[in-house]
């Protein structure tokens, strides 16, 4: 498994539910060293933290992972298009990529100024934009739900806009995946996020 973006608290999440390893890359250095501060402080061996941007992932192997996770991630990005070619060449065939993205109706959530503060490029995606871009990627959406409808954008940016003790942050975790799953009712376009599962079903 590997994960694309963050810090690595779904990293550790994962390890914790499934007891697999993960590898997990971030770019930035500051946010690999406390991803490995609290794997030490917490005894979980695991994950392996690589420091490693998009596009390139040059120092990850080619056809080796089963399943990639890109949460959060891809609005971050202006080469979109070339950084899922990357991934796709890192998925053994059949693999699978697991994305998360916001849709144009996120800043109407959380604001303008917050989307530019933590560094979006883009709005986000609506389902026909991922559908092309992945198709021209080598992928092809299996199951995809538009999220975060009504409910769990207040506890988001509680989250997000605010700057919460990474402590607090693990503990409210869980009430943000609960609120989350209360999302699927009603979802719609109104909805300011879109999670979606792909699978590669060609080379590049």
């Amino acid at each position: 498994m590997l994960k694309l973006g963050g810090w690595g608290i779904m990293s550790f999440m994962f390890v914790r539910t499934t007891g697999k390893s993960i590898d997990c890359v971030e770019m930035d250095s500051k946010l690999i060293q406390l991803g490995r501060r609290l794997a030490d402080r917490a005894g979980i061996r695991e994950i392996r933290f690589i420091e490693d941007s998009l596009p390139k992932l040059s120092k990850l192997k080619r056809n080796y992972y089963d399943q990639i996770l890109l949460i959060d991630v891809l609005e971050h990005i202006k080469e979109d298009l070339e950084s899922l070619i990357t991934i796709n060449s890192l998925l053994k065939m059949g693999g699978n990529l697991i994305i998360s993205v916001p849709t144009p109706s996120y800043p109407k959530y959380f604001g303008r100024k917050f989307a530019n503060e933590i560094g979006h490029v883009r709005d986000g995606y609506l389902i026909g934009d991922l559908e092309r871009l992945l198709n021209w990627s080598g992928f092809k959406i299996v199951a995809w739900s538009y999220h975060t409808n009504f409910l769990s954008p207040y506890l988001c940016e509680l989250w997000y806009k605010y700057n919460l003790p990474i402590k607090l942050k693990i503990m409210l975790f869980p009430f943000l995946k609960s609120f989350c799953y209360l999302d699927f009712i009603g979802k719609g376009i109104n909805s300011c996020g879109i999670v979606l599962k792909a699978k590669k079903v060609r080379r590049l």
